[in-house]
């Protein structure tokens, strides 16, 4: 029977190093692509795309709640649900743009804390 050596150990933390920075790589690849379409959003949300019809339904709506409160609410609707979204998309993106630490290998990991030391 042989034993686990050194090398062993060795050769095993290698390989769980290779297959961390592999599956890291993957989910670092994703949360860029994930990034680069809520950025779409982003921006779709925070410029002349979406403002506009939140202005104009800011400053329409006191004027229609006495003539025509229906149209007034659906604005106010429409503000309420584009203001929401954006934040949402806003914080999603911020999220996003915090990227995962990077692997690191065994040998260069800092040792654990003695936790059976009274302290």
């Amino acid at each position: 029977m042989s034993t686990f050596t050194e090398d062993d150990q060795k050769t095993l933390d290698d390989l769980i190093y290779r297959k961390a920075i592999a599956d890291w790589s993957a989910r670092e690849d994703a949360r860029k692509a994930k990034l680069a379409l809520v950025g779409k959003l982003v921006d779709a949300f925070t410029t002349a795309k979406v403002a506009p019809i939140v202005d104009a339904a800011a400053s329409c709506r006191q004027l229609l709640v006495a003539s025509d409160p229906t149209v007034a609410d659906m604005l106010g609707n429409i503000e309420t649900v584009m203001g929401f979204s954006g934040a949402q998309v806003a914080a999603f993106a911020t999220h996003l743009a915090t990227p995962e630490a990077e692997p690191t290998r065994a040998d260069a990991a800092p040792a654990p804390a003695d936790t059976n030391t009274p302290a």
